[in-house]
């Protein structure tokens, strides 16, 4: 699908922050946006529908807002028509090679300490003249960083299980694990799956930055 989304119709499943930034974004590019949700019913100008008034197999793609489970019917419907699954991280790492092509992205994950170490990465970046943010599962989500009018040279991600979990695309130039402790047990379904979730940022780097004080990691 690329960024040409004109004339698609995309279900976006999720009302929240990650959701209405791509409801906002795709839009803006011509798609027919809906967005579905159990808990909202309207959102910054987007109507929003229960879950079960949607049927995939109406859809030319659904994007997965984090948390939402691979067994959710509607996801598992896509699977069976084959409706392209997206994420907003992917969503954005496309229009990056439109809007920002030079644009280079680092990515950090762990269960505690996430959201300072970003902003203290960030913040070392800028005070070393380098134009960046931090982003992702913190403040700005990642679409609107890439569309911003700053052009950053450097996006800092911090980075969730729920959303590595859907990652297929975006790449970084380098990726970190703070640590790894018991926590999100019941969506990922035990504990080592939500260590390999952790783990699997390593599949999109080619650098890694370990904390060797942490016995999981």
């Amino acid at each position: 699908m690329a960024t040409n989304f004109a004339g698609k119709k995309i279900l976006i499943l999720g009302a929240g922050v990650t959701g209405i930034a791509v409801a906002q974004s795709l839009s803006k590019r011509g798609a027919e946006i809906s967005l579905a949700d159990d808990l909202v019913t309207e959102t910054a100008g987007f109507t929003v529908a229960p879950t079960k008034s949607f049927s995939a197999e109406n859809f030319d793609g659904i994007v997965i807002s984090p948390g939402w489970k691979s067994d959710h019917s509607l996801i598992s419907a896509a699977k069976k028509y084959e409706i392209p699954l997206l994420n907003e991280v992917d969503l954005a790492w496309q229009l990056r090679g439109e809007l920002v092509p030079n644009q280079r992205w680092l990515a950090l994950t762990g269960t505690n300490g996430k959201t300072t170490t970003v902003e203290m990465a960030a913040a070392m970046l800028r005070a070393g003249g380098v134009s960046a943010i931090a982003c992702g599962n913190v403040g700005t989500t990642v679409i609107e960083s890439v569309e911003s009018t700053e052009k950053y040279e450097v996006l800092v991600l911090e980075l969730s299980s729920f959303q590595l979990h859907w990652i297929q695309e975006a790449t970084f130039v380098a990726v970190s694990i703070l640590n790894i402790a018991e926590d999100h047990l019941d969506w990922h379904g035990g504990f080592n799956a939500y260590a390999q979730a952790k783990m699997a940022i390593l599949d999109r780097a080619s650098t890694g930055i370990f904390n060797g004080d942490d016995g999981e990691v």
